[in-house]
C-alpha cells in the first residue's frame, strides 16, 4: 500500500478517513472557519490548534477496549500519527498556506 505524502501508515490512514468521511469534513471546514476568524492568530497557530483538535476529535472516539493487546495496539498506532503534517495538509487545502507564508515573510 502506498502512503503517498505521508510519513507513515498511521498519518495515511486518518487521512483517507478525513477525506472520506462526509461528516468529518463538515466539521473541519467548521473548526477552520472558526479558527481563522481569530485575526489575532497568526497562520501556525492556527495549524497548530487545529493539529490538537483533530487529535483530541478522533481520541475522544476510541471505542472501549478492555486493557490488552487491541489497546495497545490501538494506542500505538494513535501516537505515529503526524497531526502537525495533517494540520498542515488540511490548512493548504483550506487556503490557511497562503497566510503562513505571508506572515513568515513578515
Amino acid at each position: 500500500m502506498q502512503t503517498q505524502e505521508w510519513s507513515n501508515y498511521e498519518t495515511w490512514a486518518v487521512a483517507q478517513w478525513l477525506r472520506i468521511d462526509e461528516w468529518t469534513e463538515e466539521e473541519v471546514e467548521r473548526v477552520v472557519a472558526a479558527l481563522e476568524g481569530g485575526a489575532e492568530e497568526s497562520g501556525q497557530r492556527i495549524t497548530w490548534q487545529l493539529a490538537e483538535w483533530l487529535r483530541e476529535r478522533l481520541e475522544a472516539g476510541f471505542p472501549s477496549l478492555k486493557s490488552g493487546i487491541y489497546e495497545r495496539l490501538l494506542h500505538g498506532a494513535f501516537e505515529h500519527v503526524d497531526w502537525d503534517a495533517l494540520a498542515e495538509h488540511i490548512a493548504a487545502e483550506y487556503g490557511l498556506r497562503q497566510r503562513m507564508h505571508t506572515e513568515r515573510a513578515a
